[in-house]
């Protein structure tokens, strides 16, 4: 935002009120720059994070991905499929984890468990799911895509750039 300079009377009660009146409306301007910011900033995430995702989903999941504001705080979120994209599963997410220890102990997220996992004779270790076509298919799990927490990471890197940009108007 454009320095603002408010000039003060200390010789009539009239100065005052009106230093007063301009401090007021400076910071209804200050309050809808930062929610201003909050909207460049979601709209942002949410495009991040669908490009971020790629080709690991493309329906539900894919697009789950919305950015909004509530109050003054903006929100990024994802649904679907999106927490096992995020952790990964089986062998391939254990053996390409999520970079965030932190997250995956609040998610209380673990890899290789689960009551369908199995041996091959092969000695290959996976599951079957149901798959739309009616069949089963064998999986050995998902390498963690991060695609959330590489979004939270660009958002904190864009913070300073947007804010400079909204609050120069």
């Amino acid at each position: 935002m454009k320095q603002t300079d408010i000039e003060i009377n200390l010789n009539s009660r009239g100065g005052i009120d009106k230093a007063i009146t301009e401090i007021k409306k400076y910071k209804k301007r200050i309050e809808k720059r930062i929610l201003e910011l909050i909207d460049v900033m979601c709209e942002q995430g949410a495009d991040y994070a669908s490009f971020a995702m790629g080709h690991y989903d493309t329906g539900y999941t894919f697009n789950s991905i919305i950015g909004y504001r509530e109050g003054n705080r903006g929100i990024i979120q994802a649904g679907g499929h999106s927490v096992w994209i995020e952790f990964g599963t089986g062998v391939k997410g254990k053996n390409s984890p999520h970079p965030s220890s932190e997250y995956m102990q609040k998610a209380d997220w673990e890899y290789m468990v689960g009551k369908t996992i199995r041996m091959q004779p092969n000695g290959v270790v996976g599951w079957y799911y149901p798959a739309d076509d009616g069949t089963w298919k064998f999986t050995q799990g998902l390498p963690s895509q991060h695609f959330m927490y590489d979004t939270a990471r660009y958002v904190e890197r864009k913070f300073k750039e947007n804010a400079e940009k909204v609050f120069s108007k």
